[in-house]
């Protein structure tokens, strides 16, 4: 037998699969692939990020409250919620507060307290402008009708192992009306009636309202000095309308007794000579605002003037 005849010999003798063996050894095939993707799958997968905490600050109702023609208060509640996955440990905020004009307040505080996942934590805001400072006066002498303000406040959290330092901002803006205080500047002093003992006298007192809109003097408590002593001391209770941008007179009755005064004193008023005045007292002054209904104007003015 020859080299061929052996080979065909032994392909004839290798045993032929049969249609099920075959079925089996695909199945097995596609299982090991299955198993091998899958090892691979789990080895290849990142790990689940860590959970991320997120601070958010909101506010409620902002309330705006004049407290007199000087000082304006602002508050509001104000809300900081972790709206993360993870908890926080609370640091410390700030506010800070501006008016157009350039006049600044700032604030800050210190936050203790661990924030877990949906919690909230309240804080109290507040701010309180005085109009009197320098800065602020700038825009009482704009001409302007209202102020324009604008608060920043920001809360932030504290480095901890397990959490970062994360911050949240809130950014608040509103407007008041402003409210400007009468001018009083003395016009003149006039001798109405002449008696023996008895003077009476009429103080003519410009007033300017610098305001947009109309006051209303209500009523008046004052008391005229003349060379360094009282001579009246009176209550004017009718009401006087201030336009707004204009200048209106309001007369002063200034009864004198000379009975207890000085020979003097009475020469000066008599011959209608120079005399050194002091007018002082105060004003009870209505807006008609819902800001601020009314408030106390306090007036003191000195100099010399010549009885007419």
């Amino acid at each position: 037998m020859n080299t061929n005849t052996s080979v065909r010999a032994a392909l004839r003798r290798r045993p032929e699969l049969q249609p099920g063996q075959v079925a089996r050894l695909l199945a097995g095939l596609l299982a090991a692939t299955g198993l091998a993707a899958g090892l691979a799958a789990c080895q290849s997968a990142p790990p689940p990020p860590p959970p991320v905490p997120a601070l958010v600050l909101s506010a409620g109702a902002i309330t705006i409250a004049a407290l007199d023609q000087f000082h304006v208060h602002l508050s509001s509640q104000l809300t900081l919620t972790n709206a993360g996955q993870g908890a926080l440990e609370l640091a410390g905020w700030d506010s800070h507060l501006a008016l157009d004009s350039g006049w600044r307040q700032n604030q800050s505080g210190s936050l203790v307290g661990r924030l877990e996942p949906g919690q909230n934590r309240t804080l109290d805001w507040s701010h309180e402008f005085d109009l009197r400072d320098t800065a602020a006066l700038a825009e009482l002498q704009a001409g302007q009708d209202s102020a324009v303000w604008r608060a920043t406040v920001s809360a932030w959290s504290s480095l901890t192992p397990d959490s970062p330092s994360v911050s949240c901002q809130l950014e608040l803006t509103g407007s008041f009306p402003l409210l400007r205080e009468p001018v009083l500047s003395i016009h003149s002093l006039q001798l109405l009636r002449h008696e023996l003992i008895n003077v009476l006298l009429a103080l003519s007192v410009d007033i300017y309202n610098p305001n947009l809109f109309a006051l209303v003097f209500s009523s008046t408590d004052y008391e005229f000095w003349g060379e360094g002593l009282s001579w009246n001391r009176s209550r004017r209770s009718p009401e006087l309308i201030l336009p707004p941008g204009e200048t209106t007179r309001l007369r002063l009755p200034i009864s004198l007794n000379f009975a207890t005064m000085n020979r003097q004193l009475f020469d000066l008023v008599a011959k209608r000579q120079t005399v050194r005045y002091r007018l002082t007292g105060q004003a009870t002054i209505n807006t008609g605002l819902e800001f601020l209904p009314a408030f106390v104007l306090a007036f003191d003015r000195s100099g010399s003037i010549q009885v007419e």
